[in-house]
């Protein structure tokens, strides 16, 4: 309060930054994953703006609160979203695909999707793939392809491409 009979409010709106499919729709989180909203369509506007998250089996959701994964699952993919949120990347995911612990696998650019290996290898084989992300984007012979990067260990990683380039 601020004076008698003054009443301050104030308001954040959350934006999406993830949505998820379920029940026939989707549901719309925050990047911490509150709900944001449950919507029967989405249109093509929020597809490019929030990345597609696939995830294991969900419990519950309720607009406002947290979305509620099992226990053998939310701690994995709670920890592997705060990492992908803080790397390099986090700008430029597509899809975050955390539906097998021992198989993550994400898209991002709209070129690369990258096996990264099992949870427990996100954090140390996220520098490789930046890495060799990096080198594809410099590299003139390699200009506008995309493809698959496999993690391999936390120094080395594979890059198969699978796009076509454009010659002018």
């Amino acid at each position: 309060r601020s004076l008698p009979n003054t009443l301050l409010l104030h308001i954040t709106e959350h934006q999406p930054h993830f949505y998820t499919e379920i029940d026939g729709g989707y549901i719309l989180l925050s990047e911490k994953l509150t709900v944001l909203d449950f919507k029967t369509t989405l249109d093509d506007n929020y597809k490019k703006q929030a990345t597609h998250l696939l995830l294991p089996e969900i419990q519950s959701y309720q607009i406002g609160d947290k979305i509620v994964l099992d226990d053998v699952n939310s701690q994995y993919c709670f920890a592997v979203l705060r990492t992908l949120h803080e790397s390099p990347l986090s700008d430029s995911l597509n899809v975050i695909d955390l539906r097998q612990k021992f198989a993550i696998t994400f898209s991002c650019a709209h070129r690369y999707k990258v096996e990264i290996g099992t949870y427990r290898d996100v954090e140390k084989h996220l520098p490789v793939c930046v890495r060799t992300i990096n080198t594809v984007e410099n590299d003139p012979y390699l200009t506008g392809i995309g493809g698959i990067i496999y993690c391999l260990t936390d120094e080395s990683a594979s890059f198969l491409p699978t796009g076509i380039q454009e010659v002018n």
